[in-house]
C-alpha cells in the first residue's frame, strides 16, 4: 500500500505552520531512501548536491513530483532559468490558483524562464511546472516559508461593487499563499493519480465557521445596550478597558456575555514592555471584575512582534486581528523563532465603520457582507466578521441582522463564536491520522474516536469529506459527492476605484482621516 505522506527535506517553521493549518501529513525524508513507493511527492526546502540531488533527479524521473522555491531550483535542474524580481502580487490564473485571490507578497523573488501559471506583478507568467523524466516539478518563483512568516502590515483595497475599501492588514495575503501550496500539493498528488487527504476545517462535513465579534472601543450605554439585542448572545465582545473603566458598572451590561481584551490604551508600541503593561493593565482590570478574558483583540487590527511577546506572556489563549492575517485559517505566530502557544484567528477587515466613511448606505453594506460572505464560503474560509457599538451596530442593525440570518439560512455553516472556534481549532491539532492507497481503495488509521473530527479526500477531480475514523473507504463512491470547482475571489485590487463624492467632499473640508478606529 502507498501511504499518503508529503516527503520535506528540512524542517522550516514556516512550512511547518502552513502544513499544520491545512492538516497535511508530512515527515522528513533525507536519510530515510527517496521512493515513489515511500512518497506520493516532495517538498525541496533546501538546495541539494551530492547524494541528494542524485535521489531527488533519481525520483522525478521515475514519475515522482516535487515543489520547490526558485531560489533552489537550479540545484534540482540547472537547466532552469531566472532571474530577480521584486515581487509586489502574483495574480491569479490558472488553476493552481483556485479558490484565490491576488497573492500580496512585496518580497525580493524571481521570474522563471517557461513559467506558465499566475502573473508576477500581473504582468509575466509566475510558476513553473516542469516535466522531468515521467515526474512533474513546479518552482514557485518566491520563498513561501519566508512570506508566511513576514509581519509587515501595510494598506490594502478590498473590492466592493461601489467602491475600494481601504485598511491596514498583513502585508502579505496569508489565506490566498495558503491555498495556493495546497493546491499545488493537491496537482502532485493528481500526477500520480493518488486521492489527497487531509484534517478537514470544521466540524463534521460543515463547509464553513460563522463568528461575529464586537470591539467595544468607546463607551455608550445606549449604543452598547442597542448593540446587544442585536447580536443576541452571538458574539465575543472585546472590550477596551480604558474606556470603559470609570464606568466599570456599566459591565453589568454586558453580564452573560463572553468578554475578552481590547486592550487598556487603544494603541499598539513598538517594543514589548510597553505592550506589555497595557495588556497587563487591561487583564487586571478584567480580573479584579471577575472577569476571566481568554481573548485579545488587537486595537486597529493591528499586529507585531512586541505585541506578540506581550500576549504570550500573559497567556491569551487566541487573538483576533488582521494585521498578521485576515480572511484565512488560523494559525500561530512565531515569537522568538518559536511557534506561539497563542492561536491567531484572522478576520474580514472590512467593518460597519469603513463602509460608513465611504459613504455605503445601509443597503450597500448589506450587500457588501452578503458578498464577501458568499466569496469565503465558495472557498471554503471562515466567516468571521465584526463591528463597533458606537454610532456603528448600533446605527445599522439592519446589516448585522440581515447578515445573521442569511448565515441562519446555511445549513452547511457552522454558527460559533470565535471563541468557541479558538477551542475547537486547537483541538484539532492534537488529532493524528494516516492514510494508505491502494486499488481505489482508502485506508485510514487513527485513534481519533469524537465524531465531530474530520477528512476531506480530494481525488480524481471530486472532493468528500469523511469522518476521521479507522475505516476503509471505497474512492470510486465520491464521485457522487461533490465535484471540485475551480475559481479565483475578488477579495482585493492592485487598483482603486471611485470612493464616493460625499467622502470627496470630507477630505477637501479635512474631515475624513486615513484610519478607523477598530
Amino acid at each position: 500500500m502507498q501511504e499518503l505522506v508529503l516527503g520535506v527535506l528540512k524542517k522550516g517553521i514556516g512550512l511547518e505552520s502552513i502544513l499544520g493549518q491545512l492538516g497535511l501529513n508530512w515527515t522528513i525524508c533525507l536519510g530515510r531512501g527517496i521512493g515513489l513507493e515511500k512518497f506520493p511527492a516532495l517538498i525541496v526546502n533546501k538546495n541539494v548536491s551530492g547524494q541528494e540531488r542524485k535521489q531527488v533527479g533519481s525520483y522525478l524521473q521515475s514519475g515522482g513530483c516535487a515543489l520547490t522555491y526558485a531560489g533552489f531550483a537550479e540545484s534540482i535542474d540547472p537547466a532552469i532559468k531566472l532571474r530577480e524580481q521584486l515581487i509586489r502580487f502574483i495574480e491569479p490564473r490558472g488553476k493552481l490558483f483556485s479558490g484565490t485571490g491576488v497573492l500580496w507578497l512585496q518580497q525580493k523573488g524571481f521570474l522563471i524562464v517557461g513559467a506558465k501559471q499566475g502573473l508576477v506583478n500581473g504582468k509575466q507568467p509566475a510558476i513553473l511546472l516542469k516535466r522531468i523524466g515521467r515526474g512533474l516539478l513546479i518552482v514557485l518563483p518566491f520563498d513561501p516559508e519566508g512570506a508566511f512568516l513576514d509581519q509587515r502590515s501595510g494598506q490594502r483595497w478590498f473590492c466592493s461593487e461601489k467602491a475600494s475599501l481601504p485598511e491596514t492588514v498583513s502585508v502579505v495575503s496569508k489565506g490566498n499563499l495558503s491555498r495556493l501550496l495546497f493546491n499545488c500539493v493537491l496537482k502532485m498528488f493528481e500526477h500520480r493519480g493518488l486521492p489527497l487527504v487531509h484534517k478537514w476545517f470544521y466540524p463534521m462535513d460543515y463547509r464553513s465557521a460563522f463568528a461575529f465579534h464586537v470591539d467595544v472601543d468607546n463607551y455608550g450605554e445606549e449604543d452598547i445596550g442597542k448593540t446587544k439585542r442585536v447580536v443576541g448572545g452571538k458574539a465575543v465582545w472585546f472590550v477596551n478597558a480604558e474606556a470603559i473603566e470609570k464606568e466599570s458598572a456599566s459591565l453589568q451590561l454586558l453580564q452573560g456575555e463572553k468578554i475578552g481584551s481590547h486592550n487598556y490604551c487603544h494603541k499598539l508600541f513598538e517594543g514589548m514592555e510597553e505592550n506589555l503593561e497595557n495588556v497587563s493593565r487591561a487583564h487586571g482590570f478584567f480580573e479584579k471584575n471577575g472577569i476571566r478574558a481568554k481573548g485579545f483583540s488587537a486595537p486597529n487590527g493591528e499586529w507585531n512582534s512586541g505585541l506578540a511577546k506581550a500576549l504570550e506572556q500573559i497567556g491569551y489563549d487566541y487573538a483576533v486581528g488582521f494585521g498578521l492575517g485576515y480572511d484565512c485559517l488560523p494559525f500561530h505566530p512565531v515569537v522568538d523563532g518559536k511557534r506561539a502557544r497563542l492561536l491567531l484567528v484572522g478576520t474580514h477587515p472590512i467593518c460597519i465603520g469603513i463602509l460608513k466613511t465611504r459613504d455605503f448606505n445601509e443597503g450597500e453594506m448589506i450587500a457588501y457582507f452578503q458578498a464577501v460572505l458568499e466569496r469565503n464560503l465558495a472557498a471554503g474560509l471562515p466567516l468571521f466578521f465584526y463591528g463597533h457599538p458606537l454610532k456603528r451596530i448600533a446605527r445599522f442593525p439592519k446589516v448585522v441582522w440581515a447578515l445573521f440570518k442569511t448565515v441562519a439560512g446555511k445549513n452547511k455553516v457552522w454558527k460559533t463564536d470565535v471563541e468557541e472556534f479558538a477551542l475547537w481549532w486547537r483541538r484539532r491539532e492534537k488529532k493524528r491520522f494516516r492514510a494508505f492507497f491502494e486499488k481505489k481503495k482508502l485506508v485510514i488509521e487513527t485513534g481519533n474516536n469524537e465524531r465531530e473530527f474530520s477528512l476531506r479526500v480530494l481525488f480524481s477531480g471530486f472532493e468528500g469529506i469523511v469522518a476521521m475514523q479507522a475505516k476503509e473507504v471505497s474512492l470510486e463512491k465520491l464521485a457522487g459527492l461533490r465535484k471540485a470547482k475551480h475559481f479565483t475571489l475578488n477579495d482585493t485590487t492592485a487598483k482603486t476605484s471611485p470612493i464616493g463624492k460625499k467622502f470627496f467632499v470630507k477630505q477637501l473640508l479635512g474631515k475624513a482621516g486615513n484610519r478607523i478606529s477598530t
